[in-house]
C-alpha cells in the first residue's frame, strides 16, 4: 500500500469500520439528544450586558465554563455613526446544562429564554 493511501481515510472506510450500533452511539453524542422519547433540546439565551466593558470578563469566564456545551455566540451592539454603544445582548444556543448557565447568569444579568425541542 502506498503511503498517499495510508494518510488519507474516507467518510466510508470509517463507517464500514465502525459497528452500525457505536456509528449511531457516536452520532447520539455529537447531537446531544438521546433515542426514545427524548428528542434533541436546543435553548436560546439572550442576556443583556448594560456595560460590556465592565461585563466581558466575568461573563467570558462564565460561558468558558460551559464551552462544550455552547454550541453558538452571537454578539449584538447598536452601532452608531461614530461611536460604538457600550450596551449589548449575547446570543447562546445551548445544547446541555441550559438550566444551570441560566441559573448562574441570571445571578449577574437580565436574560431571555426560548426552548426548541427537534
Amino acid at each position: 500500500m502506498s503511503s498517499k493511501n495510508n494518510n488519507k481515510y474516507s467518510s466510508k472506510l470509517i463507517k464500514d469500520n465502525i459497528p452500525q450500533g457505536m456509528l449511531f452511539f457516536f452520532i447520539e453524542i455529537y447531537y446531544g439528544f438521546k433515542y426514545g422519547d427524548e428528542y434533541m433540546k436546543t435553548t436560546i439565551i439572550g442576556v443583556i450586558l448594560k456595560n460590556r466593558l465592565e461585563d466581558a470578563i466575568e461573563f467570558q469566564k462564565i460561558i468558558t465554563n460551559y464551552g462544550c456545551d455552547i454550541k453558538t455566540r452571537v454578539g449584538l451592539h447598536p452601532v452608531q455613526k461614530d461611536t460604538c454603544v457600550n450596551s449589548g445582548i449575547v446570543l447562546l444556543e445551548v445544547l446541555k446544562n441550559a438550566e444551570k448557565l441560566i441559573k448562574e447568569l441570571k445571578e449577574k444579568w437580565d436574560i431571555k429564554t426560548m426552548e426548541f425541542e427537534l
